[in-house]
C-alpha cells in the first residue's frame, strides 16, 4: 500500500532532503536510457517538488499531481443487513468503507445500482446515511429494505477516478411459516413414508430441520437411522413403526436463517428433549445445533399408523426390499474450495445399508458420511474430487439399482499477474500487464478512470507518454463464478533533475584509468553533460575527446596525467532545472620497494640488519609488512624488531631530513632487526608496502652458516665386547660437516671421556667398536648437544645359595574324654630347608650419547 499522500503534503521544504544511502530499490520500466529509479525517490520528489530549490536555480512552482489509489473499499462479499422495528431496540447499522490516496486530495461519490447515489435526496431523513469526513466510507446507522443493492464508491481528482469494488447489499430476514391447522397424516405399519415441508420466505435461505414438538410446547429431537431430512427439508421414514405415531406430539418442520451474528443453540437432554440456549452450553449434550438467531416452525403433522386388520405388531409382517425416496441430482457442479453433500435416501425393511465408491470401485474412506451413511460429504472440494461417484442400498430383502452422480469443480477467477501501478517521465512506454485463472476460462476487461476501454489483452500499453495521459486503471477478470478486480494508476512524471549518483573523488597511480559515476532522475529524462574545470571555467567534454569515454552514467578517464587530473563537473539539466555536482581525479606516483643486507652469508649468533628502502608519493601513508617464506613475520617474537632508520644526505648540515627524490616521491628505509641469528633464520625474507592506491614489494635471500643438525641414529647394537653403531646425517646447516669421531667413558670414571677412535670420514655413516666399556658417546664436528643412547647387555649368570623356612604345618588329632571324643589342632614346629637356586638373567643398563659439542679447531675451522 502507497504511503498516504494526506501525510506526505504536510511536510515543509527542510523536510525534503533525500537520503542516498541505506534505501531499497525497486524496479520501475523507463524507456531508452533504462534505469533503475528508488521508490523512495519518487514519492520524496513528488511531495517535495513544489518547495525545492535546487543549486544555482531559481524556485520552482510544479504543480505535481498523481491519479486517485484506493486504499481501502468494501469487500466484494455480500454485505448482510437487518431492519429493526422495535423502537425500544438500537438499529445495527453496517459500513461500506472507501478511502483513497491521490494528489490533490480525491473527491468521493457513490454508485447504487449504477446511479450516482444522491446523500442529499430531500426525500432521505437527514444523517440516517452519511460518508465520513475526509474519506469516502458510508455509514448506514438506520438500515432500510430500500438501502439493498449494489454499491461502488468512486474517489476522482483532476487526473483520474478510481472504482471500487462492487458490493452487493441484502436484507437479513426470514418470515413466518403460513398460518394452518396440523395436517393429519396416516401410514401404513412397515411402508415408507415422506412429510415435505413448505419453507417460509427469506434470504439467505433458511436451512431446514424436523422436531417433535409437544403438547406443553417441549421440543424432542429426531435421532433415528430411520429417519432423514433431504436438502430440500423433506422427512423421510424408511418404515413407520408404531412409535411414530403422534399422540401427544406433533412433526413440525424447523427453519434457521442467518440474519444476524447472533446464534442459539439447540440443546438435547438425556431424555430427548430439546432446549434452546442463547449461549454456547459448556457441558457436552446429546446433540447441539449451531443456529441463527431467526428461528421459526410450521407445518405440523399429527401422524397415524395403520395396521394390517387389527395386529398392532411392532414390525412388518415380511421384509422390504430397498424403495427409492430422494437422490441428488446426477449432475453436480461446485467450486473449488466448497462443500457439496450428496444424499442416496432409500427406504425398506429392515434399514437399508448405503454403500459409496468412485469409478475404482474402491469405497469412499476419505470423506464424511453423515445421516447414518445415506449423505457422503465433500469438503474443501479440489480437482481431486472430480469424477464419478456411485451408491447402492442393501438389505435382506434386496438391493437397489446403483445410483451414480459426477461432480465437476471449477473454480471463481483468481489473479495471476496483477497490474501494478507505473510512474515514468513522459515520452517512456507504460505498460500494464493483468492475468487470471479460473474454471472457465476468465474473461479480461479493462476500465480507465471507470470507462471501458476496447481490448480484452491481458496486456495493456500506452505509447509515448504526456501529462494529459495520467489516469486510473483497472483490471477485471471475471467467468459466471464471480470477478476479481484490481485498479491502479499510470502518473505521468514532471519532475526537476534530482541526484541518483553524484561523483566521488578518486586518486589512481599515474597512468591508470580513472571511472567516475554521476547518475540523476527527472522528468523529463535529464540530459547528462561532463566538463573539466580550468580555473573558474567549464570546459565541456565532447564523445570525440580520444582521452575520455562516456556513456548514460559515467565518465572513464583513459589514462590520469598532468593533463586530466583535476576537478571535472557532471551536470543534469532538463527543462525544470540544472544540478551540477564536482569531483577531483588526483594521480600519484608508483612505489617501489628494495629489499637488501650488507652480507647474505653470515655465521651464527650473528646479529642482523635486512633493510627496506622505499621510494613513495608524498601524500601516500605506507604500511610495512616483512614475510620469511610467505609467512608474516611475528614482531611479538622478542627476536624481531621493526624500526625506522632516519637518513639524512651529506648536504643537510642543519640536520634536517631531506627525503624528496628528484622524481617527487620520498624516500624512507624500513629495517628489521634480527637478533642472534641461527640455522632456522636463513631463508626468502620479502618487504611488502601497502599504500591506499598500489602495493609493492622486492625478496631477499638471508643464509646462515650454524653448526650441524645431530645425526639421526639409525641402528645400535650392544654386544659383550662390541658396540655397532648406523646414522644419517640430519643437515648440515649450510656448513659441510667435516667428520665424526666416538668416545666413551667406563663406571669407574663416568666424567673422563676417552676417544675410541680418530676422527672418522664425513661421507661415513656406520662404525663398529671393540672393547668398550659401559658408555660411549659418537661426536662430529660442530655438533650441537649432547644425545645419549641407551643400550642393554646381559651379565652372565650367577647362582646362590639360601635357606628357606617351610612354612608352618598343622596337624589334626582326636582324642577321648571320658565317653566323649573331642578334636584338637596343634603346630609342628618350623622346619628348615636349604636349596640351591639359579638366579633369572639379570640385564644391565648402559647408557652411550652421542656428543653435540665443538672440537678442537684441528677438526673444524670458521
Amino acid at each position: 500500500m502507497p504511503v498516504p499522500l494526506r501525510q506526505q503534503t504536510t511536510m515543509s521544504s527542510q523536510s525534503c532532503k533525500l537520503p542516498r544511502e541505506s534505501v531499497v530499490v525497486s524496479n520501475v520500466r523507463m524507456g531508452p536510457p533504462r534505469r533503475t529509479v528508488p521508490a523512495w525517490l519518487t514519492l520524496a520528489l513528488l511531495w517535495c517538488a513544489a518547495p525545492l530549490v535546487l543549486a544555482a536555480v531559481a524556485p520552482l512552482d510544479i504543480e505535481v499531481t498523481i491519479p486517485p489509489l484506493l486504499e481501502l473499499q468494501p469487500s466484494k462479499e455480500e454485505v448482510l443487513f437487518t431492519v429493526n422495528h422495535d423502537p425500544d431496540q438500537a438499529p445495527d447499522p453496517f459500513t461500506l468503507p472507501c478511502r483513497a490516496d491521490a494528489l490533490p486530495e480525491p473527491s468521493y461519490y457513490w454508485l447504487k445500482d449504477g446511479e450516482k447515489y444522491d446523500l442529499d435526496d430531500e426525500e432521505e431523513e437527514h444523517g440516517r446515511v452519511e460518508m465520513v469526513e475526509g474519506e469516502g466510507s458510508l455509514v448506514f446507522h438506520d438500515p432500510r429494505p430500500e438501502d439493498q443493492g449494489t454499491y461502488q464508491c468512486v474517489a476522482e481528482n483532476s487526473v483520474g477516478a478510481a472504482h471500487s469494488e462492487i458490493a452487493t447489499v441484502k436484507r437479513a430476514m426470514m418470515a413466518n411459516f403460513p398460518k394452518s391447522e396440523p395436517r393429519v397424516v396416516t401410514a401404513a405399519l412397515g411402508q415408507s413414508l415422506s412429510l415435505p415441508c413448505t419453507p417460509p420466505e427469506g434470504y439467505p435461505q433458511p436451512s431446514l430441520h424436523w422436531v417433535l414438538q409437544t403438547s406443553d410446547g417441549g421440543l424432542r429431537s429426531l435421532n433415528s437411522p430411520r429417519l432423514t431430512v433431504d436438502e430440500e427439508g423433506t422427512l423421510w421414514f424408511s418404515y413407520v413403526t408404531p412409535e411414530d405415531a403422534s399422540e401427544d406430539a406433533l412433526y413440525a418442520c424447523a427453519a434457521s436463517s442467518a440474519t444476524s451474528e447472533r446464534h442459539v443453540y439447540l440443546v438435547e437432554d438425556e431424555e430427548g428433549g430439546l432446549q434452546m440456549l442463547e449461549d454456547e452450553p459448556h457441558t457436552d449434550p446429546l446433540i447441539s445445533l449451531d443456529l441463527p438467531t431467526e428461528y421459526r416452525m410450521g407445518n405440523w403433522v399429527y401422524l397415524n399408523v395403520s395396521y394390517p386388520g387389527d395386529d398392532k405388531s411392532t414390525l412388518p409382517e415380511s421384509n422390504l426390499p430397498p424403495v427409492k425416496q430422494y437422490v441428488s441430482d446426477h449432475e453436480v457442479t461446485a467450486l473449488q474450495g466448497d462443500e457439496v453433500k450428496l444424499y442416496c435416501i432409500f427406504g425398506g425393511y429392515p434399514v437399508p445399508e448405503v454403500r459409496w465408491w468412485r469409478e475404482s470401485r474402491a469405497d469412499v474412506e476419505s470423506d464424511k458420511l453423515e445421516h447414518f451413511g445415506k449423505t457422503l460429504v465433500l469438503e474443501d472440494l479440489t480437482e481431486a474430487h472430480t469424477g464419478a461417484y456411485y451408491c447402492q442400498a442393501t438389505n435382506e430383502a434386496g438391493q437397489s439399482e446403483i445410483q451414480h452422480f459426477t461432480v465437476s469443480v471449477e473454480s471463481a477467477p483468481e489473479m495471476v499477474l496483477e497490474p501494478e501501478v507505473i510512474n515514468l517521465p513522459q515520452g517512456e512506454t507504460a505498460v500494464f500487464n493483468c492475468e487470471a485463472a479460473g474454471d472457465p476460462e476468465p474473461s479480461i476487461t479493462w476500465t480507465k478512470n471507470g470507462e471501458p476501454m476496447d481490448t480484452h489483452d491481458t496486456t495493456v500499453i500506452f505509447d509515448t507518454l504526456d501529462f494529459g495521459m495520467k489516469a486510473t486503471i483497472a483490471c477485471n477478470a471475471s467467468n459466471k463464478h464471480g470477478y476479481v478486480y484490481k485498479s491502479v494508476y499510470l502518473n505521468v512524471l514532471s519532475l526537476p533533475p534530482e541526484w541518483l549518483t553524484e561523483p566521488e573523488d578518486v586518486v589512481v597511480l599515474e597512468g591508470q584509468a580513472a571511472t567516475l559515476h554521476c547518475e540523476a532522475y527527472g522528468s523529463p529524462d535529464p540530459n547528462m553533460t561532463w566538463a573539466r574545470m580550468e580555473g573558474d571555467n567549464q570546459v565541456i567534454i565532447h564523445d570525440e575527446d580520444p582521452r575520455y569515454e562516456i556513456d548514460d552514467s559515467k565518465m572513464i578517464i583513459k589514462a590520469v596525467d598532468d593533463n586530466t587530473e583535476g576537478h571535472y563537473v557532471c551536470i543534469a539539466t532538463n527543462k525544470f532545472a540544472s544540478l551540477e555536482s564536482q569531483a577531483e581525479v588526483q594521480k600519484r606516483e608508483k612505489t617501489e620497494v628494495e629489499a637488501s643486507l650488507v652480507a647474505e652469508r653470515v655465521a651464527a649468533g650473528d646479529h642482523v640488519s635486512v633493510d627496506c628502502h622505499i621510494k613513495i608519493d608524498p601524500h601516500l601513508h605506507p604500511t610495512v609488512t616483512w614475510f620469511k617464506d610467505d609467512e608474516q613475520i611475528d614482531l611479538e617474537d622478542d627476536k624481531f624488531y621493526l624500526g625506522r632508520r632516519e637518513d639524512f644526505h651529506d648536504g643537510d648540515s642543519d640536520g634536517e631530513k631531506d627525503d624528496v627524490d628528484g622524481d617527487g616521491r620520498e624516500e624512507e628505509t624500513w629495517v628489521l632487526e634480527i637478533l642472534k641469528v641461527h640455522g632456522h633464520h636463513s631463508g626468502v625474507y620479502t618487504c611488502r608496502v601497502h599504500t591506499e592506491v598500489d602495493d609493492a614489494s622486492d625478496d631477499l635471500i638471508l643464509t646462515v652458516e650454524d653448526v650441524p643438525n645431530p645425526p639421526h641414529l639409525m641402528a645400535v647394537e650392544c654386544r659383550d665386547r662390541e658396540a655397532f653403531l648406523e646414522w644419517a646425517s640430519a643437515g648440515d646447516n649450510n656448513a659441510p660437516v667435516q667428520g665424526f669421531f666416538i668416545e666413551y667413558t667406563t663406571s669407574y670414571h663416568p666424567d673422563v671421556w676417552k676417544a675410541a677412535t680418530n676422527k672418522i670420514p664425513a661421507s661415513s655413516t656406520s662404525f663398529s667398536l671393540y672393547y668398550v666399556k659401559d658408555m660411549i658417546r659418537l661426536r662430529c664436528v660442530k655438533c650441537v648437544p649432547d644425545v645419549y643412547q641407551t643400550c642393554t647387555r646381559r651379565v652372565p649368570d650367577v647362582y646362590q645359595t639360601c635357606t628357606r623356612r617351610v612354612l608352618d604345618v598343622y596337624q589334626t588329632c582326636t582324642r577321648r574324654a571320658p565317653d566323649v571324643y573331642q578334636t584338637c589342632t596343634r603346630r609342628v614346629p618350623d622346619v628348615y630347608q636349604t636349596c640351591t637356586r639359579r638366579v633369572l638373567d639379570v640385564y644391565q643398563t648402559c647408557t652411550r650419547r652421542i656428543s653435540k659439542t665443538y672440537l678442537s679447531n684441528f677438526f673444524f675451522e670458521l
